[in-house]
């Protein structure tokens, strides 16, 4: 199985790619025929990762600025600043699972009403008494990046070359409500480009982007001439 790793995407303002990216492939060199898949699991392999950039966030170089960014249909994850470091929280409400929500420098839990603070401690309403879940969080200073661990949100892809056909067929497990994508790498940490797939085997490869349901998807790309990653990541949007 070759391992997943976490992908590290800078942020625009409202929507971005996540560093929460479903998994990665290896591309072999030249025509070689692929026997079978790189990998064949679609169960979790690794943590996902979601990395922004201080600057994009305004918001945030302020004591008590907070932010809200989901990933399909996931509960989203919170990151505010404290006095002198950040942290990151699951907008899961302790009290009955409701999604929480920042506002008015405050989080906020849209079903029954409870009010966290910045570190994610009930102070009103009926959650009074518990505390949102925390993600591991590391701050780059040099780079001006955070770094949110979020669990088991990256997966295996399984990579299967057609038979008579120049093509690869990406099967990943999708996040419900995210929109994915295929980008590809010549090397490991290079830079990177979107890459159009297909639908189907032999349809156009004309596709940029595809909605997760949660379930098993395969899409279908152009087999590079050269060596290489294909990844397939995850959109976030901010609250």
């Amino acid at each position: 199985m070759l391992p997943c790793q976490s992908k590290i995407d800078l942020p625009t303002r409202r929507e971005f790619l996540a560093a929460l990216f479903t998994g990665m492939a290896c591309c072999r060199l030249g025509q070689e025929t692929w026997a079978q898949p790189m990998t064949g699991l679609m169960s979790p392999a690794t943590d996902g990762k979601l990395s922004l950039k201080l600057a994009d966030f305004p918001v945030l170089a302020s004591e008590g600025g907070s932010i809200g960014l989901m990933y399909g249909t996931d509960f989203p994850v919170l990151i505010s600043r404290l006095a002198e470091e950040f942290v990151a929280l699951r907008g899961e409400c302790p009290h009955a699972s409701g999604t929480v929500i920042p506002l008015n420098g405050s989080f906020f839990c849209t079903n029954h009403g409870s009010v966290f603070d910045t570190e994610g401690i009930a102070f009103s309403g009926p959650a009074v008494g518990t505390q949102l879940p925390q993600y591991t969080l590391t701050h780059h200073e040099a780079s001006g990046l955070l770094e949110v661990t979020v669990p088991n949100m990256a997966h295996s892809i399984t990579v299967v070359a057609l038979s008579g056909a120049d093509r690869l067929a990406l099967t990943f497990q999708s996040i419900s409500g995210a929109k994915h994508e295929v980008r590809f790498r010549a090397q490991l940490t290079g830079a990177e480009s979107v890459v159009s797939f297909a639908s189907t085997p032999t349809g156009s490869l004309n596709v940029t982007e595809l909605s997760g349901d949660g379930t098993s998807k395969t899409v279908y790309v152009s087999r590079s001439g050269q060596g290489g990653f294909f990844l397939v990541n995850a959109k976030v949007t901010q609250l």
